[in-house]
Order: C-alpha cells, then structure tokens, then sequence
C-alpha cells in the first residue's frame, strides 16, 4: 500500500490549512495560551503536511482515499435520531455520559452527575471560558511531538471535546462514557474529537471513550486525540470502543505521561472504520509504574486497521504487558508496529509485547513489527509475534463431537478474540462487544456455508 502521492497530498494538505485558517478567524475568543497552541500546531502540520510514502511510520497505509476527499467543517449538525444515539450511548451503562455529534457538544443526550472532592467533568468548551488551570497546563502538551502531523491537526482544529481532572487522593467510581459520532452530510464531514484526563496523585477512574456512526454508511473523517496524565499512585482504567461506520475515516492518538508510580490500563477494540489508524504512546517516567495495553482488532472486507505503539522506559523498576490480536477475513488488511524502548537509566524493567493475528481468508494480509530497543542491562524483555489460521486439530476435535464445521470455525474464532473483551472493566461495555463479536463471527459462518 502506497501513501498519498505529493500532488494529492498537498492538496489535501492545503484544503486543511484553509479550514485552519477560517477556523483561526472564528475563534477570537479563545484565551491566550489556546491561541498560541493552535497556531504552533498549524505551522507544524502546514510544513509537515500529511505523511507520504517515504515515511517509515506509513508506508503500509494507504491514505490516498483519505486526501482525496474533500472535508466540510463545523456544518450544523440539525435534528440527531435519540435511537441512534441511544445505540451508541449504551444506555444501561451507569455513571457520566458527555455526547457529540461532529464535534457539537449534545446536552440533551448527555448527563453528569455529582461529583466529590473538586472532580471535575466538562466539556473543552466550558473549561476554556472558565480558565481552568487543568487544561492550561496539560492541553496539548502531552500529545506535542515532531512528527505528529494527525495530532497537529487536530490541536489546530478541535473546537470543543472533554476535560476529566480527578484531584488528589480521589476516586471517580461510576465509568466516565465519552462518545464522539460521527455523521455524514451533502458534504463529507471532518471533526477532531478532544479527550484531556488529568489524574491526580493516588486517585482512580474508569474512561471509556466511544466512536460511531448515526449511520452504517455515512462517510466522515474522525481525527482523535486523548491526552491522559497520571501523578504518583494515580489509576487509569481507560478502554476505547471504535464502532466507526465502515465508509469512514478514523485516525486517533492516545499519548499517556505516567508521572508517578501510576497503573495505567487501556483496552483498544477496532471493529469498524474503513481506513484506521490508531497511535498509542504511553510515556513511563518514574518508578515502580504498571502499564497494561490490551487490543483487538477485526476487519472484513476491505477494511484496513494499522495499529502503532510505543513504550517508552525512562525509569527503574518498571512493568509493561502489551497483547494485541487481530482477526482478519475477506480481503481485510491490518498493521501491528509496536516498540519498547527500554532507556539507559531503566534499569530492572519487566516488559513483554505479544501480537497474535488469526487470518480467516486467504485474501487477508497482516504486516506485524514488534520492536524492543534496550540500552539497559538489567531488564526481563520479550516480544514476539505470531499470525496463523484456526487450530486444525481444535476444529477436528469439534467436528467428531457433532459440530458443523461452519460452526466450529465459529466457535473458535469468537473464543480467540473474547480473550481481550473478557478483561474490559465495564460489564454493559463488555457485554455488548461480546453479542458485536458474535455477529461478526455468525456473519463469516454464512459466507462458508
């Protein structure tokens, strides 16, 4: 797969520096530091551009699709399904629940209830026009790099999203459900969905962040950024559910700074979404930190879902574990890049990275890269990947026992992938990707009948 050639891509290149632009023009109100930011990160993207084909990082990703579509920004939203939100809302799931539709905060289908000890749960907007201190010391700092030409994007772009800050010693205890849906329109939309959670030393929360359509073939754009910071003895329960409508287009970052021996956990489902790329970074600065990335992805058709990852070891006495499994059917692609760095000072590190990919169809194709970079000399490290079809000997064993073999195929694939969806924190969350993973499963048992 080939990236954008530089005509297409500076093309699109450009047609995003004019939203910036318009955008910049309505957004006078912004406070300072907002300002400066948002400036900074369309200097950046406009020298940067979007990533081509002599770029390491994507060269197995085509987003030639992606360049060549014309986004409309902050077209009005008008009058949302309450069914369709509902569907993606999760309604049995208790706690907070912050909704947007293409970027516009939804007050009717949302609520937050009352919290302890200076918690705080906002939307971007309202933190910005309250000044909070939160948001002006992390935003954008977090997920600021380099090369980050999608994040960039997006810090110039996003116009609202969500601000969670746990104060010292506090505990959130019912889930916090961000869900950001996308919708189509006359035009292709675009929206830059924003998650900022700041986790005070020895609090605790529970985040789970939803993507979806109000339609199963709407085209759209979602460019995400989540920004999570953890003080000392702070724990981050964090899951991302990616049920994108498979006509669009889903690009997320999740950029972590463990700033204390701080447990951080994330749970990465990739269902839907026509191009995916999900970009996870988590930083571990200090000792004695726990980091737990659990992932699952699952294409059919012509879906594509690239998946990179990055550890970084800074300090001692550190723990990681990283299991990702993919299942791929039909003419689905996906990509695992995933990298430990284990730095000079890390020493007595416990890291381990493991990517499985099972492929159902011989017109399937994974490209998997697990890298370990150690320049410690007291560490415990493993990697390794696996990619294969189903168990010959486990599907015989079924079918002596009576089993169609369609059903058999069926059985086994869903117990593959409930391996990660049996760890998710959130019951109504769990359950409900358990029944989305049977469908996908009865769906591929069709198509081998």
């Amino acid at each position: 797969m080939a990236a954008p050639t530089a005509d297409v891509a500076a093309q699109a290149r450009d047609r995003f520096v004019a939203d910036i632009e318009a955008q910049a023009r309505a957004n006078g109100h912004a406070p300072a530091w907002l300002a400066e930011r948002r400036a900074a990160a369309a200097v950046r993207f406009a020298a940067r551009g979007l990533p081509s084909s002599r770029d390491e990082g994507w060269r197995k990703t085509n987003l030639q699709p992606l360049a060549r579509t014309a986004f409309a920004h902050g077209a009005p939203v008008g009058s949302v399904d309450p069914a369709a939100i509902a569907r993606l809302a999760l309604p049995e799931l208790p706690g907070h629940r912050l909704v947007f539709v293409n970027g516009v905060y939804q007050a009717e289908h949302s609520r937050v209830g009352p919290l302890d000890g200076g918690a705080r749960i906002t939307t971007l907007g309202a933190a910005w026009r309250d000044g909070d201190a939160a948001l002006a010391a992390h935003y954008g700092q977090v997920a600021a790099g380099a090369d980050a030409p999608f994040a960039d994007l997006n810090t110039a772009l996003a116009h609202d999203g969500v601000l969670v800050v746990v104060p010292d010693g506090v505990a959130i205890e019912a889930p916090i459900h961000v869900v950001f849906v996308g919708r189509g329109g006359a035009a292709p939309q675009a929206h830059h969905p924003r998650l900022l959670v700041v986790a005070g030393a020895h609090s605790r929360a529970t985040i789970v962040e939803s993507y979806g359509a109000l339609q199963a073939d709407d085209v759209y754009f979602t460019n995400a950024v989540t920004e999570i910071v953890l003080a000392e003895g702070a724990e981050i329960d964090h899951t991302k559910r990616q049920l994108e409508s498979e006509a669009a287009f889903h690009i997320g970052a999740l950029q972590v700074r463990q700033d204390g021996a701080s447990r951080f956990v994330n749970h990465n489902v990739a269902l839907g979404g026509r191009v995916v790329r999900n970009d996870v970074a988590v930083r571990i600065d200090a000792r004695g930190c726990d980091t737990l990335l659990h992932g699952l992805y699952m294409g059919h058709g012509e879906q594509h879902i690239d998946n990179h990852t990055r550890l970084d070891h800074d300090q001692p006495g550190c723990h990681s574990f990283e299991l990702y499994k993919g299942v791929l059917d039909g003419r689905a692609t996906a990509v695992f890049t995933g990298r430990i760095m284990v730095h000079l000072d890390a020493q007595q590190t416990d890291a381990v990275q493991e990517n499985r990919c099972l492929l159902l169809s011989g017109d399937a194709t994974i490209h998997t890269q697990p890298q370990l970079e150690i320049f410690a000399d007291d560490v415990t490290c493993t990697h390794g990947a696996s990619i294969g079809e189903l168990d010959a000997v486990q599907l015989n064993y079924l079918r002596t026992r009576g089993i169609p073999p369609a059903e058999a195929h069926g059985i086994l694939t869903y117990a593959y992938a409930n391996e990660i969806i049996e760890r998710l924190p959130v019951a109504a969350v769990r359950d409900e990707l358990e029944q989305l993973i049977r469908s996908r499963v009865r769906e591929s048992q069709r198509l081998r009948d």
